[in-house]
C-alpha cells in the first residue's frame, strides 16, 4: 500500500453557501443552525490514478473536513487501510482525552498518551492512542472539541501525537473491548471530522 494524496494536484474548486437546520436524534437542543460555507477541492493523485474531493465546511462555531472518493482507474479496486489527517493546535494548547473509557488525561499535543483502564484486551490496537472526542484548551478562553461524525460503516477513529507536531488520526483495526479478535466493518465511506470552537 501507499499513502493516497501524496503529490496530488488540485484540479479545481467549487465554493458553496448553504442554509438550513439540523434536528438531532437526541441531545440538549432540538434544533441547530446548519448555515455555513464550504469549498470542495477536486484532487487528482496521478500516480495512483485516483481522484477525490476534500470538502471543507465552516459553520458558526465549528468546522469540518470530509473526504470523498470520486474516481478509480477502470476495473480497479481500492482498499482503504487507514487514514492520516493531521491537526495542528497552538504549542501551548492543553488536551483533555481518554482511552477506552479510562480517566481523562491532560497533556500537550506532543505527549498525548492517555492511560488505558481497564487494561487493553488482545483485540485492541496497541499504542499511545486517544479516543475522540478530544477537548482542546487553546488558551485565552478559546476551546475546541475534536470529534468524528457518522461512522456507521467506517472504523472507529483515534488520535496520536505526530512526530512533526500536532495530532494525526488513526483508524482502529481491532474492535477494542471484545473478548476475541475481529475487525471492524471496513466498508469504504466518507469520514468526517468536526472541530467545534467555543
Amino acid at each position: 500500500g501507499r499513502l493516497l494524496g501524496e503529490g496530488a494536484k488540485v484540479a479545481g474548486a467549487t465554493p458553496a453557501t448553504f442554509e438550513g437546520d439540523w434536528t438531532p436524534a437526541f441531545g440538549q437542543s432540538s434544533r441547530y443552525d446548519q448555515s455555513g460555507r464550504q469549498i470542495t477541492l477536486h484532487m487528482i493523485d496521478a500516480k495512483a490514478g485516483v481522484s477525490f474531493d476534500i470538502v471543507l465546511r465552516v459553520l458558526n462555531g465549528a468546522a469540518a473536513v470530509r473526504y470523498v472518493l470520486t474516481g478509480l482507474p477502470k476495473d480497479d479496486k481500492l482498499s482503504l487501510m487507514g487514514e492520516r489527517t493531521r491537526f495542528r493546535f497552538p504549542d501551548t494548547a492543553r488536551l483533555y482525552a481518554s482511552r477506552d473509557e479510562g480517566d481523562i488525561h491532560v497533556s500537550t499535543q506532543a505527549a498525548l498518551a492517555p492511560l488505558e483502564h481497564p487494561d487493553l484486551t488482545g483485540s485492541s490496537d496497541k499504542g499511545p492512542f486517544a479516543d475522540l472526542p478530544i477537548t482542546v484548551d487553546a488558551g485565552n478562553g478559546v476551546f475546541g472539541f475534536m470529534a468524528e461524525s457518522d461512522r456507521l460503516h467506517y472504523p472507529r477513529c483515534m488520535a496520536r501525537s505526530h512526530e512533526q507536531g500536532g495530532l494525526v488520526t488513526y483508524l482502529m483495526r481491532y474492535p477494542g473491548r471484545a473478548t476475541g479478535w475481529g475487525g471492524e466493518d471496513d466498508t469504504p465511506a466518507e469520514p468526517t471530522f468536526e472541530i467545534g470552537v467555543g
